[in-house]
C-alpha cells in the first residue's frame, strides 16, 4: 500500500496540473487536494525503469486515463478556448464581419457597375446569395437597376419587376418601394415609346436611388439597436431580440418607427411634441402594440401616467425655448427699425445742411451718429449683429468722405 500511494502522489499532482492548465475552470482541478508531494522525476529516479509491469503502475495508468478522459469531456462543454468569450462579444463580432461582408460587396457592385462590367456585377450577385449575405433595401435597389443598366434583352422588364416584388414580399420600406416602383414605370413606359433612356443618364438616376436607400438603411438599422436596447432593459431573453439585418424586424409598432417622434406619439395617444425618439422606443404601448409582448398592461399604465409627467416638463422647456426665441427675433427687429430710422434722421440733417439731395455726393462730409452697445461707444457705420442673445460688431469703422481742398 505504501508503494501504490507513493506511486499515485505525484501521477495525481501531474495530472491536475494538466488539467487546469487546459481547461479554464474546469471543476475536476478544484476538486483535486494539493499537498507537498514527491515530484514524479524524483519517483522515477527512486524506482528505477523496470515497475512497468507491476499492479500498482497499472492503476496509476488507469487513473491517468481516467483523468484524460474527464478533460476531454469537460473540454466538449466548454468548446474551444476561442469560445470561452462571453456570448455577446462573438455575436457583436459576427455582427460586424457580416456589416462590412456586405459594405464590401455593395462598394465593388457599385465600382462595377460604373465601368459596366454587368457580367461581373452578376457573378457578385450569385457569390453573395450563396454566402448568404442578408439581402437589404439597398442590395436589392443596386439588383433593379442593375438589370436595368444592362443590355436589352428579353424579359428585362419582367426580371426588374421580380426585384421588386422580393421588396414587397421582405417589407421593405414603402418610400424605397415607390421610388424604385415609379422609376420602373418609368422606364417601362419610355422603352415601349422606343426612347430608352441612355445609360449614362439612368446611372443618375440609379445614384439618386442609391442614396435615398442607404438612408433609409441607416436609419432602419438605428431603429432596430434601439428596439433591442430597450428590450434589453427591459429584461427580454437573447431570442427574442429582433435581427439587425432583416427588414422584417422595423415592423414592430403600428406606427412606422422612421417617421418623425411628435407624429408617432400621437398616433400612439401619447403627449406630442414632448418625447425623444429612444423614449418612445422604450415605451412598452409601443413594444405591446407591436406584437413583442402583450402582457402586463397594468405596468404599461403606470409607465404611460409616468411618462406624461416627464413630457409635461419638457413641454414646458420646449414652451420656454419658444419664448426666448421669440424674445429674440422681437429685439433684433427693434434694432433693425432704430438703425433705419437714425438713417433717415442722418440723411435729413444731411439734406437741410448742404442743400444737396443724394447721400454721398459733392465732396460732402458724412459724420456717423456714435451711439453705445453693451457698454461700449460704436461709429453707425459698423456692421452690428444681433447673436446669442447680444449685439455683436463686425467690421471696422467706415470710412469718412472728407471735403476736397478746392471745396
Amino acid at each position: 500500500m505504501e508503494a501504490i500511494s507513493h506511486l499515485a502522489g505525484p501521477l495525481w499532482s501531474a495530472s491536475a496540473a494538466l488539467a487546469l492548465s487546459s481547461v479554464r475552470g474546469c471543476r475536476i482541478g478544484f476538486a483535486v487536494s494539493f499537498r507537498l508531494l514527491p515530484s514524479l522525476r524524483e519517483f522515477s529516479s527512486e524506482s528505477g525503469g523496470g515497475n512497468k509491469g507491476k499492479p500498482e503502475t497499472r492503476e496509476a495508468r488507469r487513473m491517468l486515463k481516467f483523468l484524460q478522459r474527464k478533460k476531454d469531456e469537460a473540454l466538449k462543454k466548454e468548446g474551444p478556448k476561442s469560445a470561452s468569450r462571453p456570448h455577446s462579444a462573438s455575436a457583436e463580432s459576427r455582427k460586424r464581419a457580416v456589416e462590412r461582408k456586405v459594405a464590401s460587396f455593395q462598394r465593388d457592385v457599385w465600382k462595377l457597375v460604373k465601368r459596366r462590367k454587368h457580367k461581373e456585377v452578376d457573378r457578385q450577385m450569385r457569390k453573395a446569395h450563396e454566402e448568404g449575405l442578408p439581402a437589404d433595401e439597398l442590395t436589392l435597389t443596386m439588383r433593379l437597376h442593375h438589370i436595368l443598366l444592362d443590355k436589352p434583352f428579353e424579359g428585362q422588364a419582367g426580371r426588374a419587376k421580380q426585384v421588386l416584388d422580393t421588396m414587397k414580399e421582405m417589407e421593405v420600406h414603402p418610400a424605397i418601394v415607390r421610388l424604385n416602383e415609379r422609376l420602373l414605370s418609368t422606364w417601362i413606359e419610355l422603352d415601349s415609346m422606343d426612347a430608352r433612356p441612355r445609360e449614362e443618364d439612368w446611372r443618375k438616376m440609379f445614384r439618386y436611388a442609391w442614396y435615398c436607400s442607404s438612408v433609409i438603411r441607416l436609419r432602419r438599422l438605428r431603429a432596430v439597436e434601439r428596439r433591442r436596447q430597450a428590450m434589453k432593459d427591459m429584461g427580454y431573453n437573447k431570442d427574442a431580440l429582433p435581427d439587425v439585418h432583416d427588414t422584417r424586424s422595423l415592423w414592430f409598432s403600428p406606427v412606422d418607427p422612421l417617421l418623425h417622434p411628435d407624429e408617432q406619439s400621437e398616433m400612439l395617444g401619447l403627449p406630442p411634441a414632448s418625447m425623444q425618439r429612444e423614449d418612445i422606443y422604450s415605451l412598452p404601448e409601443a413594444l405591446a402594440l407591436g406584437g413583442v409582448s402583450r402582457e402586463g398592461h397594468e405596468e404599461s399604465r403606470v409607465s404611460r401616467q409616468w411618462t406624461e409627467t416627464e413630457a409635461s416638463a419638457r413641454l414646458l422647456e420646449i414652451q420656454e425655448f419658444s419664448r426666448q426665441r421669440r424674445e429674440r427675433e422681437a429685439k433684433r427687429r427693434e434694432w433693425r427699425e432704430k438703425v433705419s430710422r437714425m438713417n433717415l434722421e442722418r440723411r435729413d440733417r444731411t439734406e437741410a445742411e448742404t442743400g444737396e439731395k443724394g447721400g454721398r455726393g459733392g465732396g460732402m462730409t458724412q459724420v456717423a451718429p456714435v451711439f453705445e452697445i453693451n457698454g461700449r461707444r460704436v461709429p453707425g457705420g459698423q456692421k452690428i449683429a444681433f447673436k446669442r442673445g447680444r449685439f455683436q460688431i463686425r467690421g471696422g469703422i467706415p470710412k469718412v468722405n472728407r471735403p476736397s481742398p478746392e471745396g
